[in-house]
């Protein structure tokens, strides 16, 4: 039998390596056969000219946002900048003291960025 594979941009934001974070993303999306993920590492993302090159990454692949950022105003910006983002698929998940998960749902494929 032929199983088709799919495919799904992962983009994981970190303030330091993103070990931990790529641990935990590896463990969650192994759980389902035939989707792979394709990801995007952003370590060390530390200032907002750091973060505005991760926003403009993100937007040319579209796709699940999972992060670790201590800093509040980069955090904050990354959720403002998501909410906006018009996906596919959705995972919701409260946000805790230094990471989320973000992602919206949208019947109407691809992604693209709201007024």
């Amino acid at each position: 039998m032929n199983k088709s594979r799919h495919y799904f941009h992962l983009h994981l934001v970190s303030d330091s390596t993103g070990e931990t974070l790529m641990t935990v993303a590896r463990a969650a999306t192994v759980q389902y056969e035939n989707v792979q993920e394709i990801e995007h590492v952003y370590p060390l993302v530390r200032s907002q000219k750091q973060l505005d090159r991760v926003i403009t990454e993100i937007e040319k692949a579209p796709g699940i946002v999972l992060y670790t950022l201590v800093d509040v105003e980069i955090a904050g910006r990354l959720e403002l900048n998501a909410a906006s983002w018009v996906c596919p698929s959705s995972i919701s998940w409260t946000r805790s003291s230094r990471s989320s998960v973000l992602s919206q749902c949208h019947p109407n494929p691809p992604c693209r960025r709201t007024a």
